[in-house]
């Protein structure tokens, strides 16, 4: 029970396994009230909803699949992490570099892409981040090694 009013709270706690008395002030003595403060959390995990009037059989998803849906919504590319980023680097005649970092797995929307640790003499600026890959540019040189940091949020 999530919550109950007094008429299921106000009876005496049982300490052992009994038969049902029929005493509904006993039901949930001792019970958590989850509806008394809005500060109350309750969690639940393994749970699938269902649209309709007919349950499907649970759905099973490996860790490795619910990683890349994950990943529609955040990416983060840390020091302890692998380079996994497809990255095209270039430059243009007005000596701006540009480098072209795609994503592993296709955002849901276009991300804010926050860079917070770069290789190289400047952290680049980020623009034209879409679902599938972003644009870093800088003046001065700069380039993505395991020591870069930089995450991808498209969460809702």
């Amino acid at each position: 029970m999530l919550f109950a009013g007094t008429d299921y709270t106000s009876g005496t706690l049982q300490t052992s396994w009994a038969a049902t008395s029929g005493n509904d002030a006993n039901r949930y003595v001792g019970q958590v009230n989850l509806a008394d403060n809005t500060s109350n959390e309750w969690y639940v995990t393994g749970v699938q909803l269902e649209v309709g009037p007919v349950g499907t059989e649970f759905e099973h998803r490996s860790f490795g699949e619910e990683l890349q849906l994950c990943k529609r919504y955040f990416q983060n590319h840390a020091t302890t992490s692998a380079i996994q980023y497809m990255a095209f680097p270039y430059a243009s005649f007005s000596g701006t570099k540009y480098f072209d970092l795609t994503w592993p797995v296709e955002m849901r929307a276009a991300p804010t892409v926050t860079v917070s640790s770069w290789q190289g003499n400047a952290t680049p600026t980020v623009y034209n981040a879409n679902q599938r890959a972003c644009t870093l540019s800088g003046s001065t040189q700069f380039y993505a090694n395991s020591s870069s940091t930089f995450t991808a949020d498209a969460e809702l």
